[in-house]
């Protein structure tokens, strides 16, 4: 499987092309609204694409698009890493991919990343980072792993999250081994494209007797959902808002 995401070094630079032709699982806007980040998908292959600004102009740019899409791993001077588009050819459409459900044990595994996928469990965490600004950082648990979840930041976003604590959430979007900003440091991590991508699956008359967040165990320890302080997400010094469910 291509490697999407790359160790950041320390200097800016473009390296290692990457070329695959598959069909658009996930799409995210970034702040700018201009250039989106996409997952593209095949039976063999997976990757994270940034677009850079006029790609896929015409086209409205959507899960299950079929585009070949070329280009290499750029490393900012800050030591962010991603794949840039180089080129981008819309080949048609499809029916969007269907995610594929799994667990928390085997997104912590690596076997799903880069694809569109969906989970189950329990909202324990929210966090909202001051290095990270656009993202709400959760961590979602089952009884024996935990892994967090990337959320994007829109008006509301924080508060309607708060409201789902302690329920039990399903999650859609893709897992990636790292996060490919320097600014955060949460190991591996689900991104979601959009808030949406987030919804209870259980209401509260029901919460009774679920384990309280101490007695659960992490298989990784870069998910742990101990380590989650008040400077939890970022290497900054804090947070704005961060709330556990007891």
């Amino acid at each position: 499987m291509l490697t999407a995401i790359v160790t950041a070094s320390l200097f800016g630079g473009i390296s290692d092309p990457f070329h695959i032709t598959g069909v658009i699982s996930y799409v995210r806007n970034k702040p700018d609204r201009i250039t989106p980040v996409i997952a593209i998908q095949n039976p063999t292959n997976a990757l994270i694409v940034s677009l850079e600004r006029g790609q896929l102009t015409g086209n409205e740019i959507t899960p299950g698009m079929r585009v070949d899409c070329r280009g290499f791993t750029r490393t900012e001077a800050n030591g962010a890493s991603f794949l840039s588009a180089s080129s981008c050819v819309f080949l048609g459409r499809q029916p969007p991919p269907v995610p594929t459900n799994t667990g928390i044990q085997e997104l912590l595994s690596g076997q799903f990343d880069f694809r569109l996928t969906q989970f189950s469990g329990t909202l324990r965490d929210v966090a909202v980072s001051e290095t990270a600004p656009f993202w709400v950082i959760l961590v979602v648990c089952d009884r024996n792993n935990s892994i967090f979840v990337s959320v994007p930041v829109e008006a509301g976003t924080v508060a309607r999250l708060y409201a789902t604590l302690g329920l039990r959430i399903t999650a859609r979007g893709v897992c990636v081994p790292t996060d490919p900003s320097n600014r955060l440091a949460c190991g591996r991590t689900f991104k979601v494209a959009s808030e949406k991508d987030i919804q209870p699956i259980e209401s509260r008359q029901i919460l009774d007797g679920l384990p309280d967040i101490s007695s659960i165990r992490s298989a990784s320890t870069s998910s742990r959902p101990t380590a989650m302080r008040r400077t939890d997400t970022s290497t900054g010094t804090g947070t704005r808002a961060h709330r556990r469910a007891r």
